[in-house]
């Protein structure tokens, strides 16, 4: 199974696009590793994670057509994860060539706008197929399995558990602490022998204190889930850690009692150096991982 991580960022993208503050100019000033598009996922060369606004630009970035794109696993509907228009691409107008029909999963509130689009399904070459929290189900070569996150609840956002070519990846953005049925679900998951090969969850809000409900987490959070994954079973020995969705802050997550002290993620390579006392290693853009028994 092969990773590539077509964005690592949070919603405004990092930098954003008109802030200032000093992690955004130290990304600005650095480039590389610290630049960092809207989360998404590619696997292998068939299945996507995520269809949001900076699809166009991974695909320049690392030459990419994902004409051979035959599954969609949407984690939820906010902006920066789901970009409607993308779809009108597949069109035949637009991408002239015969093309796979993609099989689109996601909640029933995430894929209710994409019910709603001009287009038909038979015109954009989809299938809309919508899945509960807990549900698993065999896609083509892989094995998934949907997991409730704590995150835009009304939109039932959810993460997953991909199994495919001997090897499982979690991937768990946007998401606040697991809820109890998740961690249920990643404990069966063990319990028939589909132990974690790599485990990427969400770091979003950096360095600042978070209160328990929060919908993202935090660097201590990050590792903190990550340590769990082990101690409950979930996580094989050889388990990749990773974190994403990065957002570089604003003021009003700074403490505005001491209001110099640092807040948000802060470049990547602070964000390395923070993380890697925990066995955490932080994703970037154009990361590329393969796992499974023929990986190592």
């Amino acid at each position: 199974m092969r990773l590539l991580f077509l964005g690592t960022g949070a919603s405004q993208g990092y930098p954003a696009l008109f802030c200032a503050c000093d992690n955004c100019d130290a990304a600005r000033s650095r480039g590389g590793k610290s630049l960092r598009r809207r989360s998404a996922l590619l696997i292998d060369d068939d299945l996507l994670i995520d269809f949001g606004p900076d699809l166009f630009a991974a695909t320049l970035a690392h030459r990419l057509a994902l004409h051979r794109v035959r599954y969609l696993l949407l984690t939820h509907g906010h902006g920066d994860h789901l970009l409607p228009k993308n779809f009108d691409y597949r069109r035949a107008q637009w991408a002239q060539q015969d093309l796979p029909t993609m099989e689109v999963y996601g909640s029933e509130p995430t894929l209710r706008p994409l019910q709603a689009l001009e287009w038909s399904p038979a015109e954009l070459r989809v299938e809309l197929r919508p899945v509960e929290p807990g549900q698993t189900w065999q896609m083509g070569p892989y094995r998934v399995t949907a997991l409730p996150a704590h995150h835009a609840l009304g939109q039932q956002a959810l993460t997953y558990v991909v199994e495919g070519d001997g090897a499982a990846v979690l991937y768990a953005t946007d998401t606040g602490a697991f809820p109890a049925h998740a961690w249920a679900g990643l404990q069966r998951l063990a319990a028939r022998g589909a132990r974690l090969d790599a485990s990427v969850i969400e770091a979003t809000m950096g360095v600042r204190p978070l209160p328990p409900d929060a919908g993202h987490m935090n660097f201590a959070r990050c590792v903190e889930h990550h340590q769990q994954l082990r101690e409950r079973g979930v996580a094989s020995e050889r388990c990749l850690q990773l974190a994403t969705h990065f957002a570089p802050g604003c003021r009003q997550w700074a403490d505005r009692a001491h209001p110099d002290e640092p807040y948000g993620a802060p470049p990547h390579e602070e964000t390395s150096a923070l993380l890697a006392p925990h066995g955490v290693q932080p994703a970037y853009d154009g990361l590329e991982l393969r796992l499974g028994p023929t990986a190592r």
